[in-house]
């Protein structure tokens, strides 16, 4: 072989060998960022996934409070609901009471009564 062939040959090599090495960095840095685009993906479902928990367990709180007996909630919708079944008792007991009396013949005149016996 000549010395020109030699040559020729050795910067055709030094070429080659300079498209592998970028081909090898170009490919590792690829892979290093697609790795740091799962790693951000992964955290994100993570985050949104202890987000998600979070809101369950605080609904959970809630529905234990309100449906269990001695607790705050519970106790205090029990309250509400007494309270209303009482006035509505009331006004039973009243309407009953406001038909009996003289005069009150209409619907009118019973609702006076009534809303008299509210106050």
């Amino acid at each position: 072989m000549s010395e020109e062939r030699i040559h020729k040959l050795g910067r055709r090599m030094g070429q080659l060998r300079g498209a592998m090495v970028f081909l090898i960095v170009f490919s590792q840095t690829a892979a290093l960022a697609a790795l740091a685009v799962v790693v951000v993906s992964i955290y994100d479902r993570g985050t949104t996934s202890r987000h998600i928990l979070e809101n369950v367990d605080t609904s959970t709180r809630i529905l234990v409070d309100c449906t269990t007996p001695g607790h705050p909630c519970y106790e205090a919708g029990k309250a509400r609901t007494g309270d209303t079944i009482a006035q509505i008792n009331r006004i039973i007991v009243l309407v009953a009471y406001c038909t009996k009396q003289p005069g009150n013949n209409s619907v009118d005149s019973i609702e006076r009564c009534v809303a008299v016996g509210l106050r």
